[in-house]
């Protein structure tokens, strides 16, 4: 399949694979109608051990690896996820691809809502013809920017 872009191609593997994400990072804070340079997919999604197979089967079909040496199924956990914040203050799992070189992909775990409760407030949205994408509400992405420490997340 020919995409538009990298944003569809990232997007229609995860729907492929039934990941449930919210988006809610730059790309967000765009489908939302500010205008916002991103190079990186800012998601969070629900940390079901099923849902992270699902995920880690659309990464590997899209070529991401992680940067840290981790066991995905491991944040499935909570308290994997809260030692791996208490120990390295990681808030995210970071993965990147050789394929798509200048778009690492984010999933925030340390995030101010529970994903269930997002997941309801959601947006879908027609990224492109053929891909719809689960867009966290704009409170939700707010509230995730607040709590950042990044200069530019308190610019959106």
């Amino acid at each position: 399949m020919k995409y538009l872009n990298n944003f569809e191609r990232i997007f229609d593997a995860l729907n492929r694979h039934h990941v449930h994400y919210l988006i809610i990072g730059g790309i967000g804070v765009n489908l939302h109608g500010k205008s916002r340079e991103t190079h990186d997919v800012d998601i969070t999604v629900e940390f079901s051990e099923a849902n992270l197979m699902n995920l880690q089967e659309a990464l590997k079909e899209l070529k991401y690896r992680p940067r840290q040496p981790i066991n995905l199924l491991d944040a499935a956990k909570r308290e994997k996820r809260e030692e791996w914040f208490q120990e390295k203050g990681a808030m995210a799992l970071f993965f990147y691809s050789d394929q798509i070189p200048h778009m690492p992909i984010d999933v925030l775990y340390t995030v101010p809502f529970t994903f269930h409760d997002a997941y309801q407030r959601k947006h879908e949205i027609k990224l492109t013809p053929r891909v719809i994408v689960s867009v966290a509400s704009i409170d939700d992405i707010i509230a995730t920017k607040e709590g950042s420490q990044r200069e530019i997340d308190h610019m959106d």
